[in-house]
């Protein structure tokens, strides 16, 4: 509206905003009325699909489970190489583990234990 008031088009902004209202109108009342006749269809529907509901239902209850446990585990397990390496350097660095744990910490920290 503001676009076609710049512009001095008053009736063209009138006539946008009229059209748009007017869709929104017939959008929602045709969906409005498409629920209110199709209720009995689709309690009918879902009379007939419970049993098969309530099994999907469990299916994606346990796989969504799965998958977050899955996920919890492979974030703890992709993180323990990083912590085994650091607590490898503490503990070296402090002689209180023998050299001989890893080939590579063992170069690294040679000098640690003397």
């Amino acid at each position: 509206m503001s676009y076609a008031l710049a512009r001095g088009l008053l009736g063209a902004g009138l006539a946008v905003t009229a059209a748009m209202a007017l869709g929104m109108i017939v959008t929602i009342g045709g969906i409005a009325l498409a629920a209110a006749f199709a209720r009995d269809r689709f309690m009918g529907l879902l009379a007939r699909t419970e049993s098969w509901r309530h099994r999907m239902g469990r299916v994606l209850e346990m796989g969504g489970s799965v998958m977050v446990l899955v996920f919890g585990l492979w974030m703890v397990v992709s993180s323990l190489p990083a912590c085994r390496h650091c607590f490898y350097m503490q503990a070296f660095q402090c002689g209180k583990v023998a050299l001989s744990v890893t080939p590579n910490v063992v170069g690294q920290f040679a000098d640690a234990s003397d």
